[in-house]
């Protein structure tokens, strides 16, 4: 249930930040709601990700994974280049 909330709430968060006045304005929510909606959201969202482990090892790993192709593609002439990427 959890990762089900967390998809929706962040569903909810996209949609508010894209600023959708079309889909503000078909569910009649005033801004002052939808501001408050938007606030509570990312505050859920991010008490979810710090307090579900996997959440956090699995973001770690995938940003570990982007960040290094990044870099390898950023530096094709070195063959064998290690990175290391830490996160405090």
């Amino acid at each position: 249930m959890r990762g089900k909330r967390a998809v929706l709430l962040a569903l909810t968060l996209a949609l508010a930040v894209t600023g959708c006045s079309a889909a503000m304005e078909k569910r009649a929510l005033e801004p002052e709601l939808a501001i408050a909606q938007l606030a509570q959201a990312q505050t859920e969202l991010t008490e979810d990700i710090r307090d579900n482990r996997y959440a956090n090892e699995s973001l770690e790993n995938n940003a570990r994974i982007v960040i290094s192709a990044l870099v390898r593609s950023l530096n094709p002439e070195i063959p064998d280049l290690t990175v290391d990427v830490e996160f405090f």
